[in-house]
């Protein structure tokens, strides 16, 4: 039977021994004991340790074997066994069901008691099952009216046998353990409902938590339309137009409308408002529109009312910048108008055509041509299209032309009309000819000679000269009357015959003259005749033959190759245009000078052309009296280099050397091979066009280095005449120039890299082909700023003067205001005469003698020690620095 169990407030001593486990000493005598026998009040029980856990205790029993141990039985199976000083056994985790136990003495040959203590115990299932915290109730909705429970299963100590599932409190049923779904059925759309879930065990423990969830069941159903529903399109302008519809049904009830224009959003109105503008539209564009319902849930509808629209066009046509109206005569009075088409963003309907700002006339859209008839030639007319569209828009800007119909009907001459000669020459014509007729005015008269325009006069005018006839020949003089239209009539003609010239003659008095004699030659001039159409050229005659012929503007003629000491005679007659010769012109008689020796006239030069470094050309003045001399010599110094005939005044000179002054002369040899005297003689010096050359290996040498200077030196350069200067130039563009071999250059920038290039010249100009490169950085400046020597200071200064009436160094505007800008502490330009450098180097004079309390160390000790980093030498740089500023 089982017992009760009791609570007991005890100590438990349990046991030691593992167990199973026994001992034995093995050095005990074997002796032979009594098997233990249990007392009538030994008992067993079990003391509960806490939830599901037990201990066994149980009573001693008597036994003269020292090695007596206790074996415990559950379910008649041997569980444990213990040392005999102990009668507890603590009891693992017992799950709920009916237990047997019992407690058996051993001694050490293995004999047990029979009848040892009992004890039945019923451990009862009193946890309830429960879901994991992370467990939740899960609702699908599988249709309109079913819904589907989800969730993980619960967990239980023994196991769970069911689930119950409540809908709004009422239970719906329950399922078995190994299910975790439920499909709910009956549940309408749009109504919420609460769903719980509750765990169950054998023992019909409930879950103390169930699972609980809330749904509103989506409303599956779209909105639908009616049959006759409209979308009506009203009040359609060029950029909006206004939208309504009827409106829709739903199940439960419509919520809202979206629009959509050509397939995307445009907007959303209430279910009162069943109509929308659309606007921000494109001019005279189509556009399809749909309109949607949607429910609550957000059902839309399946359909949709759609419709489409155009906006309106009002735009007119427009003509391109390069559209132009031509136009082409095709008759007296007609032309025909030709355009370029108009643009439009439908299409053009048509033309309209007008004249002087008057509709005239229209074309279909396809045709840009248009006859225009009955124009009259004395007046301008503006013509202008303007492109009509499909909306009546009219353009405004169509291209416009001016056209002014050209004369064509040439003036044409009287019956009667003739030319009248007045007067005729040999060289001039005088007429008159009767006036010609047309339908304007005769706007000139074109006078020709043998068809070649002689000259033009008015239309008002019927009498002209022609001038510069062909005498002795017969010509052909035309008239053509011409229009403001350039419309020529036919040609009007006479036939004339010119006469010929009569000779020039000479007046009384006429004379020939001689001079500038020479023995071969001498200078005819002669009085000339009055200019004349009689005359034309003057021709000269010795011992009466024809030397030369002159025009009529020339009167003296230069006779030569004549032999010395010979006398002439010369006569001249003048000539005119057909050969008609005078028979009366001056004559004269006389002699030519006698030979002499020739002598280089008192302007005689000799000139050099296209010198080069090693050759020249020279070229001298002829000597008088050429023809009794032999030849020239020309000498360099006195070095004959070469001869030429007399009629030869030029030589080239070549094998000279380069930048070398020469001197040249020119000497006449005479007939006797003797030299005349006072010949040109000419100093120059060839060119130099050798560039200078370096020295192989040659480069620039850095002599020293500083913060804003360099001094460079290199080999000279080497040169057939002299090197002249060296340009210095950097990569920055600055440039100097030497003459000698080394240069200091200054102006430079500190810590600042420098690429110097140096160039040769001669004197000539003449550039090295190479150049010479070096690549300098300069020093870094030691010269500090004001802010510089604030940081330098300030870390040992600071901790007195950053406050009060001596905040020197409170911060760098305070540093600048209190000392740099304080002449009575900085004398800019002398650092020695500042007292604020002298308070630094413990020099001061009261009330500014001694530095703060650095010890026994002014400012300079400390930068001698090591302990501040900005030296004397920069401060008192800086404060000289100050005097140059």
């Amino acid at each position: 039977m089982a017992k009760n169990l009791h609570c007991y407030w005890f100590c438990i001593y349990f046991a030691w021994a593992s167990i199973g486990c026994e001992t034995k000493n093995d050095t005990q005598e074997q002796l032979e004991y009594i098997t233990p026998t249990w007392s009538d009040d030994a008992s067993l029980d079990v003391v509960p340790l806490g939830e599901s856990r037990f201990g066994l205790l149980w009573s001693a029993v008597e036994s003269d074997d020292p090695n007596t141990s206790y074996v415990v039985y559950q379910d008649q199976k041997q569980m444990a066994t213990l040392p005999f000083d102990v009668n507890s056994l603590q009891l693992g985790v017992l799950q709920p069901g009916s237990y047997a136990f019992q407690v058996q003495a051993r001694v050490h040959d293995g004999e047990e008691s029979r009848n040892g203590p009992r004890y039945s115990l019923d451990v009862l299932d009193t946890l309830a099952p429960h879901f994991e915290a992370t467990t939740e109730l899960l609702i699908e909705a599988i249709s309109a009216t079913e819904l589907r429970l989800k969730w993980k299963p619960a967990v239980d100590d023994v196991a769970v046998a069911r689930y119950r599932i409540y809908q709004n409190d009422e239970l719906l049923g329950e399922i078995e353990y190994d299910k975790q779904d439920f499909l709910v059925s009956g549940v309408e759309e749009g109504q919420s409902y609460t769903f719980r879930v509750e765990a169950l065990d054998e023992a019909s423990n409930i879950s103390a938590r169930s699972l609980v969830a809330t749904i509103r069941h989506s409303d599956q159903s779209p909105p639908s339309w009616e049959d006759n529903a409209m979308l009506s399109i009203v009040e359609v302008t060029e950029s909006s137009f206004w939208l309504s519809w009827d409106q829709a049904t739903d199940n439960v009830a419509v919520s809202k409308y979206r629009v959509y224009v050509d397939g995307l959003e445009y907007g959303l109105t209430e279910i009162s408002r069943p109509h929308l503008l659309v606007d921000g539209r494109a001019e005279f564009e189509s556009y399809s529109v749909e309109v949607f319902a949607e429910d609550q849930s957000g059902n839309q509808s399946t359909s949709s009312l759609a419709a489409s629209v155009q906006t309106l066009d009002i735009s007119a046509p427009s003509w391109g910048t390069e559209s132009r109206m031509t136009f082409t005569r095709t008759g007296l009075d007609t032309i025909s108008l030709n355009w370029q088409p108009a643009l439009d963003n439908d299409r053009i309907e048509k033309y309209l055509i007008f004249k002087d700002n008057l509709q005239i006339g229209e074309v279909d859209a396809n045709t840009q041509q248009f006859s225009v008839n009955l124009l009259a030639t004395s007046r301008t007319y503006h013509f202008r299209v303007e492109a009509l569209d499909r909306a009546t828009n009219l353009s405004s800007d169509g291209p416009v032309t001016l056209v002014q119909l050209a004369d064509q009907s040439p003036p044409t001459w009287q019956e009667m009309a003739m030319i009248n000669v007045v007067e005729l020459t040999a060289s001039e014509v005088q007429f008159t000819w009767i006036a010609a007729i047309d339908n304007e005015d005769v706007e000139h008269y074109n006078i020709s000679i043998d068809g070649v325009i002689s000259l033009a006069v008015d239309g008002a005018v019927t009498s002209a000269t022609v001038n510069g006839l062909p005498a002795n020949t017969g010509i052909t003089l035309g008239i053509h009357a011409v229009d403001q239209g350039g419309n020529q009539s036919e040609e009007l003609t006479i036939e004339i015959e010119v006469p010929d010239f009569d000779p020039p003659i000479w007046p009384v008095g006429s004379q020939l003259n001689a001079s500038e004699y020479q023995a071969t030659s001498l200078l005819l001039s002669w009085t000339p005749l009055p200019a004349s159409p009689s005359l034309s050229e003057y021709k000269i005659y010795q011992t009466g033959q024809l030397i030369a012929t002159l025009t009529s503007e020339l009167y003296s003629y230069r006779v030569g190759g004549l032999t010395p000491n010979t006398q002439l005679d010369f006569k001249v007659e003048a000539a005119g245009p057909t050969g008609q010769e005078s028979n009366n012109g001056p004559s004269l008689q006389t002699m030519t000078e006698t030979l002499l020796a020739p002598e280089w006239p008192v302007s005689a030069e000799l000139q050099a052309t296209d010198v080069l470094d090693q050759s020249l050309t020279l070229v001298w003045s002829a000597v008088l009296l050429e023809n009794s001399m032999l030849r020239y010599e020309i000498y360099r110094g006195e070095i004959l280099i070469g001869t030429t005939a007399p009629s030869v005044r030029t030589i080239n000179v070549d094998d000279l050397v380069e930048s070398t002054r020469y001197t040249f002369t020119v000497r006449c040899i005479d007939d006797n091979e003797t030299a005349v005297l006072g010949g040109p003689s000419l100093s120059l010096t060839t060119l130099d066009l050798t560039p200078p050359e370096w020295t192989m290996g040659g480069e620039i040498r850095i002599e020293s280095i500083g913060e804003t200077e360099v001094l460079l030196s290199w080999e000279p350069a080497n040169d057939t005449v002299g090197t002249s200067i060296y340009q210095i130039t950097t990569d920055t563009g600055l440039e100097w120039e030497s003459d000698q071999s080394a240069m200091l250059i200054d102006g430079l920038e500190p810590s600042t890299e420098y690429r110097f290039t140096i160039n040769a010249y001669d004197l000539a100009g003449n550039q090295s082909e190479t150049s010479l490169h070096q690549t300098v950085t300069t020093l870094a400046s030691s010269q500090v700023n004001s802010q510089e020597v604030y940081d330098g200071l300030s870390p040992h200064c600071a901790g007195c003067h950053a406050s009060g009436d001596s905040a020197y160094f409170a911060s760098f505007e305070n540093f600048e205001a209190l000392v740099v800008n304080n002449t009575d502490l900085i004398t800019p330009g002398l650092p020695s005469q500042s007292i604020f450098v002298q308070v630094l180097r413990g020099e001061g004079i009261a009330p500014w003698s001694s530095m703060p309390p650095f010890g026994s160390q002014n400012y300079n000790e400390l930068v001698e020690a090591g302990t501040a980093s900005l030296s004397m030498e920069s401060i008192e740089d800086w404060v000289l620095e100050m005097g140059e500023e």
